[in-house]
């Protein structure tokens, strides 16, 4: 009886875990949704920096992560306004090589000068992003870890009610 209560709480805390990517990718995709229709504008960079955070697990195991930082301004309808956004999908991008290639063209143009295109939400000029194009690579990601964590806590269920 007590191994049958455990792994219901075991195959629960699986279907949890799995809502949070879950919840994840469906925000990114409602924000990237939202973005298509936002009117271009110019922005100039005002700052880009790539941070790297580093843990050590229980075991002693070290593990990174990497999450762009971006500072811009732009103009709308004759107000300067700062944003921070630089994607949709910032925030579950996972690849490395995207978040260094964005980075290094933000940097190049922040300084050379250059603008770059924000994307302006018109109903709230202070949401924008640098970047609106659907990274499918970060959604299968975060999908597969959405099947994975969710289907194990269902699988664990079943077998225990068997």
């Amino acid at each position: 009886m007590a191994l049958n209560r455990k792994n219901t709480w075991i195959g629960f805390a699986f279907i949890v875990a799995g809502l949070i990517p879950a919840g994840l990718n469906a925000w990114s995709v409602w924000n990237w949704f939202r973005a298509r229709s936002w009117n271009a504008t110019d922005a100039t960079v005002v700052s880009v920096e790539l941070r790297s955070q580093s843990s050590t697990g229980p075991r002693g195991r070290s593990s990174s992560s990497t999450k762009l930082f971006a500072e811009y301004e732009y103009e709308w309808e004759g107000t300067k306004v700062k944003c921070t956004s630089v994607s949709p999908f910032n925030n579950i991008e996972i690849f490395k090589t995207h978040k260094r290639k964005l980075t290094s063209a933000l940097g190049t143009a922040r300084r050379q000068g250059k603008t770059v295109t924000c994307y302006v939400n018109p109903d709230n000029p202070h949401e924008a992003f640098l970047e609106r194009e659907f990274r499918w690579a970060s959604f299968a990601a975060f999908s597969t870890f959405t099947i994975v964590f969710m289907g194990s806590g269902v699988l664990i269920e079943h077998r225990r009610r068997r």
